[in-house]
């Protein structure tokens, strides 16, 4: 019947009793939370070291005691569920008891043959609490109050498991959730603890995904990228006070988030003249509280206004100014009250404009369908499909009627008339899940669970996409099911694509995070797994325990081991069928004689998953030169890009796009005027590399083969542009061999006294000299003013002082350092 698995989901009538029961477990477990021993506090920074980097300790640690639960563990689920126990969830809970068919395969990366006909949440358990042991991963048989209360996030990804008016009933649930608590008097009272509600769906090439945590929920951090700084070129004293500022080298020149707040640093002048400004802002600008920031509208570019500066003295020079991101609260719309008023859904094509409106109606009328059949539209059934647009037309004409009864409603239905080819397109696939979307999908819903901590700006209700594009222009014919694993992919692209996938010849390059994603991506979907399909895959590095947190082909028994070679055995247990073959080898022109032209020539693309810009270059250049398409992919923090590039249709990766602008800082910046921390930090990381690795590298290459060196030298010796470069080269590799030469801790502890006095005195020194305080520019007998402004921040040399502990500790880092340099 249609709703036979409603008697397994069971919403107690009694329901203020089992909040009244759950609120109290729930809130102890919010309580307590047991410290972490050094040794386990050691092993998690190192574990999550790129994830605290990219999302900061804070949100991290919330993670760890985050508990998720995950309805459905077909693509989407299991996608999630292996993202979030990778970023340190306390514990992932499944419940699905769908058996286990012959096309689960094809999506859920879990699943063997052996498992048919087993519930998906018991055999899904074991294979990803292989991820990590300190996340508790579980399953339940039955779906009650007390269940889901026992949990921070609620995450359903599957209609076989729940319908539409089963989810907004736990919708409701989830919003109305309350513990016990008490008041500032003592007395007991219900504190509203809303369970965050996350619902995802895919069917062919479109996935939407709903969003709520709450009425109340906070966002501290909108996007999780580093306060703006400024430079301040002036400040005027009037009631509106007029702030004009420059961008400091290497920062993006992008506008300020409207209306934010600022906070002033090492400005001077400035100063507090009357007690009321003293009382409000303190001695002056830069110990003032936070300004609120706006602009008007014929003010100048590089300009913003503040709040009454009448109060100060004038301004005379100099100063910083840092946007202070202040928390915002945001209240989420249910689940009910989102199908009917979406509100502005995020834009996610920008090529069909409006689409997403459309797909919102052809997705309600979907649910409808489900609701009413107990099933999804059976793929390229004319029939379901008709039906599914008769549930769209009778959606728009019921939001229709209530805009025209509640003419004065504060916010109007969804109003917008149906797109027939649109709904079509939706509904005939709307039952086939394909796991690239699954995988997409599953990243979204897994970065929405991070923002339940408040950090990044979630989905604001509703986000529909869409990938039309891969659609075949003419429908293909091959479309029925076969009883495999590729059924789904079958019944959109027809048998003919899928085969052809399977005989595909493809070469990756790298194995890192992206790697074991693109092989698990592979696998699931017949890539390189026909009889005449086959994928190289090469490495040249070794697993390391970081890596367990965000390479998921890896586990404890692999670290130290090859990459390529374990990701290939652990891929292979996905699909046996997949065809790949592990290699540990560099990329570039030493290993041509393995990556020869008959290597080239025998594949049909490339897929690169590297981690720097040479190899990528020169996997770029041979591709170009063999004519293959090249999948061009890269991370940065929670930022990510794709770039498909195919002979003489798109530029080369090389000539692709540029940089973004202001993502670079000057040399003559990091060496003589450094304005920002970020700029001392990059110059720390340049001498770094001069001082301590470069010369050791450069001496290595000496004393394995003094004939090659010398050979290179000489080459270098022809180039006039060169020279210089080999003069370095030489100069470098004397001073290096003449200083291992009988070296002990005093010959190291007088390198790194030079080094101090060189780094900190002598170049300020030399510089200042040049340019003393009170240097004026002065061009063409014009004075252009101060020399040192803005930008330009008069440095001060360094006396070696050992009772300073920054000079002290620089010079026993440093001798160690020459110490331990090889020899």
């Amino acid at each position: 019947p249609p709703h036979s698995r409603r008697g397994i989901i069971k919403l107690d009538r009694a329901r203020t009793q089992a909040q009244r029961q759950t609120g109290k477990r729930r809130s102890s477990n919010r309580q307590h939370t047991m410290a972490m021993t050094p040794q386990e506090e050691a092993v998690f920074r190192n574990k999550f070291s790129r994830q605290i980097a990219t999302m900061g300790e804070e949100t991290v640690r919330k993670l760890v005691r985050m508990k998720v639960l995950i309805v459905g563990m077909t693509g989407i689920g299991t996608e999630v569920a292996k993202n979030i126990i990778l970023q340190g969830s306390r514990a992932v809970t499944f419940y699905d008891p769908t058996p286990v068919g012959m096309k689960d395969l094809g999506v859920n990366f879990c699943l063997t043959e052996a498992d048919i006909g087993k519930r998906r949440d018991e055999v899904t358990v074991p294979k990803l609490q292989e991820l990590s042991k300190e996340c508790k991963v579980s399953m339940v048989t039955e779906l009650t109050d007390e269940v889901v209360a026992d949990h921070t996030v609620v995450v359903i990804t599957s209609h076989d498991v729940m319908s539409k008016p089963d989810m907004i009933r736990w919708n409701e649930f989830c919003r109305g959730f309350k513990i016990d608590s008490t008041n500032d008097a003592g007395a007991p009272m219900k504190k509203a603890a809303p369970i965050s509600f996350i619902y995802a769906f895919t069917g062919g090439m479109f996935g939407s995904v709903f969003v709520d945590h709450g009425e109340k929920h906070v966002i501290s951090d909108p996007n999780g990228e580093h306060p703006m700084v400024r430079m301040v070129s002036s400040i005027t004293i009037e009631e509106n006070g007029l702030v004009r500022y420059a961008v400091p080298d290497g920062q993006r020149p992008e506008s300020l988030p409207e209306g934010c707040m600022i906070e002033f640093s090492d400005v001077e002048g400035m100063y507090a003249t009357d007690d009321a400004t003293y009382q409000t802002h303190g001695i002056s600008i830069n110990k003032s509280k936070a300004w609120q920031t706006f602009k008007r509208p014929d003010d100048p570019v590089n300009t913003l206004r503040i709040g009454d500066t009448r109060g100060f003295s004038e301004y005379v020079g100099g100063g910083t100014f840092v946007e202070k991101k202040m928390a915002t609260p945001y209240a989420f719309k249910s689940l009910a009250a989102s199908i009917t008023h979406p509100g502005e859904l995020p834009m996610t094509d920008m090529v069909n404009f409006g689409v997403e409106y459309q797909q919102h109606i052809a997705h309600q009328a979907t649910l409808d369908f489900h609701t009413k059949n107990g099933r999804l539209p059976t793929p390229n059934d004319e029939a379901d499909v008709e039906e599914v647009l008769k549930f769209a037309q009778r959606f728009v004409g019921a939001m229709q009627i209530f805009n025209e009864t509640t003419p004065n409603a504060k916010v109007a239905a969804i109003d917008n008339d149906v797109d027939e080819d649109l709904v079509r397109k939706f509904a005939v696939h709307a039952g086939a899940e394909l796991q690239p979307m699954a995988a997409f999908l599953g990243g979204v819903v897994a970065q929405e669970v991070v923002k339940v901590g408040g950090k990044y700006t979630p989905i604001p209700g509703w986000l529909h996409f869409n990938a039309m594009e891969t659609l075949p222009a003419e429908k293909a014919t091959d479309v029925a099911p076969l009883g495999g694993r590729y059924d789904n992919l079958v019944m959109v692209f027809g048998k003919e694509f899928v085969e052809k996938l399977g005989n595909l010849k493809y070469f990756m390059v790298g194995c890192g995070a992206l790697g074991c994603e693109f092989l698990k991506n592979f696998a699931m979907n017949g890539f390189c797994c026909g009889p005449d399909g086959h994928l190289t895959v090469t490495d040249a590095d070794r697993v390391e325990l970081s890596n367990l947190a965000r390479q998921f082909l890896f586990r404890e028994d692999t670290v130290s081991k090859p990459k390529s070679v374990s990701a290939c055995a652990k891929v292979t247990e996905m699909n046996p069928a997949f065809n790949p073959e592990a290699l540990e080898m560099f990329v570039g022109e030493k290993t041509e004689d393995h990556f020869n032209d008959e290597f080239w020539q025998s594949l049909d693309g490339v897929c690169n998953a590297l981690d720097n810009m040479e190899a990528r270059f020169y996997v770029d250049k041979c591709c170009v030169k063999y004519s293959l398409p090249l999948l061009e992919s890269g991370t940065m923090g929670t930022g990510g890009n794709v770039d498909p590039i195919v002979p003489f249709k798109t530029k080369t990766y090389r000539d692709g796009g540029d940089a973004v602008e202001g993502g670079g800082i000057p040399m003559c910046t990091l060496r003589n005027f450094p304005h920002l921390i970020d700029h001392c930090i990059e110059w720390a990381r340049d001498q770094f590399e001069a001082i301590f690795v470069k010369p050791v590298k450069r001496a290595k290459v000496f004393t394995e083969d003094p004939g090659a060196f010398i050979d290179e030298i000489k080459g270098k010796a022809d180039d006039a542009n060169a020279i210089a470069t080999a003069t370095d080269d030489v100069r470098m590799l004397i001073k290096t061999l003449n200083s291992a030469q009988g070296a002990n801790i005093d010959t190291c502890a007088q390198l790194a006294f030079d080094l101090f006095h060189a780094l900190f005195r002598d170049k300020i020194v030399d510089l200042t000299s040049v340019y003393p305080k009170d240097a004026r520019v002065i061009k063409d007998g014009v004075d252009k003013g101060p020399f040192w402004s803005e930008k330009k921040i008069f440095p001060t040399a360094a006396r070696y002082d050992p009772n300073n502990e920054t000079h002290w500790t620089f010079m026993i880092s440093t001798t160690n350092l020459i110490g331990c340099t090889p020899r």
